[in-house]
C-alpha cells in the first residue's frame, strides 16, 4: 500500500489557500503558479494568472 497521507495534506492546504482568497474577496492567487490553467465549472477554461486577474 502506498501512504498518500502527505499528498493529501498538500492538497487540502492549496484548497484552502483558494477557498481563503475567494471567500476573503482579496484576489490574492499566490496560492497558484503563474501558468496554472484554472477550469471553472461550465466556464472555458482561463490561461495563467494573468488572464485571472484582467
Amino acid at each position: 500500500m502506498v501512504d498518500t497521507a502527505a499528498d493529501e495534506a498538500e492538497i487540502m492546504a492549496v484548497r484552502d489557500a483558494e477557498l481563503a482568497s475567494i471567500n476573503s474577496g482579496s484576489a490574492d492567487l499566490s496560492y497558484m503558479t503563474a501558468d496554472t490553467i484554472p477550469m471553472p465549472p461550465n466556464e472555458p477554461a482561463v490561461g495563467g494568472t494573468a488572464a485571472l486577474t484582467a
